[in-house]
């Protein structure tokens, strides 16, 4: 304003005109930005000078009523309130400078290449032995049809062949043994949007890495098929059926260390769910459902997926027998005086997934499957109750959910070789126990196992799978002398005591049973396989032996072909690609009685052995 002095000199105060006021407050914001974007150059005493002058002042107040303090005091705070943030705000600037000042532009201030290599790794195993060295034939004629069919002669008419002079022979007549197997269906589908196609161009090919994920996740499954699928006993399956559980039987249990905690004088009701090997299966890879099964989990005889496109439910079987009737006939057992309890169950041929245990653990005799509480999944037949039954699924829920019918062949399956074996093959349970050491090298249970398959078919063996029970215990056997006289000795040489190799393998077993072998003997490969049920071992032949060579057997065991691996685009619902591979076979096992399978085997033991040679 024309005229208006700049300011007025009171007693200890400077008196501001409005205009000189805003013009002053304006100036002080503009000092403020300009102190915080040169304090790289050291301005930071702006700020001091700045304190320095305040300090000098008494007071700034507006022009107007010297009573009325408001506005100013109002003015004052602001100005104060403006000056802390600005110191704070250059004291922040000020580290970030010194730091600064020192490395200059570094790493962190994230001015940086992105290192990103691809193409995408694929870290997941991969292991298909069988579905590699199992034959694919090409089909002998034009057309497949919905099966495959052969025939088989397993005796030419035995007869006694002596005749008198002149006279002729008896006529016999041979076998003949009709065989089918129903083409099943599998396949894996993938799908990637367009979007996340486009996302990938020089990193990843996103599609051609769904379509290999989807090709090695279809080998898996038929991996898992050709040893554990089980497509019943229908027309054109070679399967079995676990039918209803075994009843078990409850008695009381030794004494434990530590003690059993059940109560004393409840009763106690047992239920039993027999598990096919896709029940239970080792890993995720086999595609069926809950893996690894769990007590907290549960069972599930069967589950359902949409099927994309279609929307249509597919129902499939989850690898479970129907459940058992209650312990002891109708009578609970009550618990003794050492606090835990032991069921059985006589175990079911096939039943490579082990057993599922209800129970019910009650203080007065009304066992139901209502309270039964599922306990224990384990690999035998038997379990100790020792412990308290805690909440988790219930028979009655299992009932309720399929679990009162047999569910555990899928037609969708096709017949695997444990499947073959079940129904033609030999057979032994060990129910937990261990395999039996001669003391010599040899192990009583594969001695019976290899004899009983020459006695019936006068040919040995190629390999022996198992799983890493099975195959331990077998080692651990085989290497044990115990008090006789073995034929291994370990000798350490004084000048490689530095190098020795820690550790023994057994890698093969030797068998005296093999015809056409010059020295009268062969040695058996021992291999691990991650898809065996647990504590099983399998005795295979996929070969046409020696003494088979007029059998006009092209192979053992193949995989007959309705359509062999192909894709399919599908049509885009939205944008994205769909796309599938898929694959129509069967195995054909021609000659299934050479299959063997001891199952059962627990932890090698000295003295906890089966020593029975019991073969089905």
């Amino acid at each position: 304003m024309q005229g208006t002095p700049v300011f007025t000199r009171g007693m200890g105060e400077i008196v501001l005109s409005d205009e000189v006021y805003r013009g002053f407050t304006a100036q002080q914001e503009a000092a403020v930005k300009t102190w915080v974007g040169n304090l790289q150059k050291k301005h930071s005493k702006t700020l001091n000078e700045m304190l320095r002058v305040k300090g000098a002042i008494g007071s700034l107040r507006l022009p107007g009523n010297p009573a009325d303090t408001s506005e100013t005091n109002k003015r004052m705070a602001l100005y104060d309130e403006g000056v802390t943030m600005a110191k704070h705000r250059i004291w922040e600037v000020m580290k970030a400078g010194q730091k600064m000042s020192k490395a200059g532009v570094n790493s962190g201030i994230g001015f940086n290449f992105y290192d990103l290599r691809g193409p995408v790794e694929l870290l997941f195993p991969f292991y298909t032995p069988f579905r590699n060295m199992t034959p694919r034939p090409a089909p002998p004629n034009a057309g497949v049809g919905t099966a495959a069919h052969w025939q088989r002669i397993t005796q030419p008419g035995y007869a006694y062949p002596g005749v008198p002079e002149a006279q002729r022979a008896q006529i016999t007549t041979p076998n003949m043994v009709p065989a089918v197997a129903t083409y099943k269906e599998f396949g894996k589908e993938n799908q990637v949007t367009y979007t996340a196609e486009f996302a990938g161009e020089g990193f990843n090919d996103n599609l051609a890495t769904e379509r290999l994920d989807g090709l090695l996740g279809l080998f898996l499954a038929e991996e898992a098929q050709i040893l554990n699928g089980n497509g019943g006993t229908g027309t054109g399956s070679n399967g079995f059926q676990l039918g209803t559980g075994p009843t078990p039987t409850v008695v009381a249990g030794a004494a434990l260390t530590p003690p059993g905690t059940l109560t004393q004088g409840h009763y106690i009701t047992v239920y039993c769910v027999a598990l096919s090997a896709m029940a239970n299966p080792q890993n995720a890879q086999y595609g069926y459902y809950n893996a690894p099964l769990t007590v907290a989990g549960g069972l599930t005889p069967t589950f359902q997926y949409n099927a994309p496109g279609t929307n249509l439910p597919i129902n499939i079987s989850g690898g479970t027998s129907a459940l058992s009737a209650g312990s002891n006939s109708a009578t609970p057992f009550e618990v003794t005086a050492t606090l835990n309890v032991v069921a059985t169950v006589t175990p079911k041929k096939g039943a490579l997934g082990g057993y599922a245990w209800f129970v019910d653990d009650e203080a007065t005799n009304t066992g139901s499957t209502t309270n039964a509480h599922l306990y224990a999944i384990t690999a035998y037949p038997s379990v100790v109750i020792s412990t308290p039954v805690t909440a988790s699924q219930t028979a009655a829920t299992f009932v309720a959910a399929g679990g009162n019918v047999d569910q555990s062949a899928n037609p969708y399956d096709m017949d695997g070789l444990f499947s073959w074996a079940v129904q033609y093959g030999q057979w032994q349970d060990l129910e937990g126990y261990s395999l039996t050491s001669l003391g010599n090298g040899k192990v009583l249970e594969v001695e019976n196992m290899l004899q009983t398959l020459f006695t019936v078919f006068q040919t040995g063996i190629d390999e022996i799978w198992g799983d890493l029970i099975a195959v331990e215990c077998l080692d651990n056997a085989v290497r044990y002398g115990g008090t006789s006289a073995t034929g291994y000795q370990i000798i350490l040489q004084r000048d490689t005591q530095n190098n020795i190799l820690g550790g023994f393998v057994v890698s093969g077993y030797q068998s005296r049973y093999a015809v056409g072998n010059p020295t009268g003997a062969n040695a058996i490969p021992i291999r691990i396989h991650p898809m065996i049920p647990p504590g099983t071992l399998l005795f295979n032949i996929r070969t046409v032996p020696p003494g088979y060579s007029h059998s006009r057997l092209p192979y053992i065991y193949g995989m007959l072909v309705q359509r062999d691996y192909y894709g399919i685009e599908l049509p885009p619902v939205f944008r994205a690609w769909n796309f599938g591979s898929y694959v129509h076979e069967v195995l054909a096992h021609k000659f299934p009685g050479l299959l063997g399978v001891i199952t059962g085997i627990g932890p090698f033991s000295t003295t906890n052995t089966a020593q029975a040679a019991g073969l089905n």
